[in-house]
């Protein structure tokens, strides 16, 4: 593993644990046993690191918005894929995740807000962009597309974000990855 590698995955685990303001990049230079002019070389700033986390490890993310997110004709069948792959990323990089949901519920005038905003941003659009095709074929929910981003982007989240609390995400295998998208069908159709 490269040393600006090894910065990255350092500080993804203790921005999770401990928060991205929290945590110095004195902390995390003696964590990985390198100087802060090491640092400073690979990333220019404490922001330019999380930009860089999110740019490494949030692209893989989006990656699955645009592999996973196509619809044709079978939207259980469209969901379940992409909720299935949403949670084996959370499940191979947890950290990740955990840091990313923390930096969206920053303050909205923090820095680490500012940074993550863009990315989020992304994962939206993303999903209105499937849902929106998914209206064209179900008329009935063209007004809803928004909402049904936010639903099942929380819906999936809070899932997630329970089952860490518990120590047990292990436990989200693919069967109860499709118990999620029955609760959120069950919603947009009733």
């Amino acid at each position: 593993m490269t040393v600006k590698n090894e910065i990255i995955a350092k500080a993804v685990e203790l921005f999770a644990k401990e928060g991205y303001e929290n945590t110095g990049v004195t902390r995390i230079v003696t964590e990985v046993g390198v100087t802060k002019p090491s640092l400073y070389h690979h990333f220019g700033s404490k922001e330019g690191l999380l930009s860089s986390i999110l740019e490494v490890y949030g692209n893989q993310f989006i990656d699955i918005f645009k592999d996973e997110l196509h619809y044709s004709g079978d939207l259980s069948y469209a969901i379940d894929c992409f909720v299935i792959a949403y949670i084996r990323f959370v499940k191979r990089y947890p950290m990740f995740f955990r840091l990313y949901k923390q930096l969206y519920q920053s303050p909205v005038e923090s820095d680490s807000y500012r940074i993550v905003k863009p990315f989020y941003k992304q994962l939206l659009m993303r999903l209105e962009l499937f849902f929106t095709e998914v209206a064209n074929h179900h008329t009935n929910l063209k007004t809803k597309t928004t909402w049904m981003s936010y639903s099942l982007l929380g819906l999936m989240d809070t899932y997630i974000i329970h089952h860490m609390t518990l120590g047990s995400l292990k436990d989200l295998e693919d069967e109860k990855c499709r118990q999620v998208v029955k609760q959120f069908l069950y919603g947009v159709f009733a």
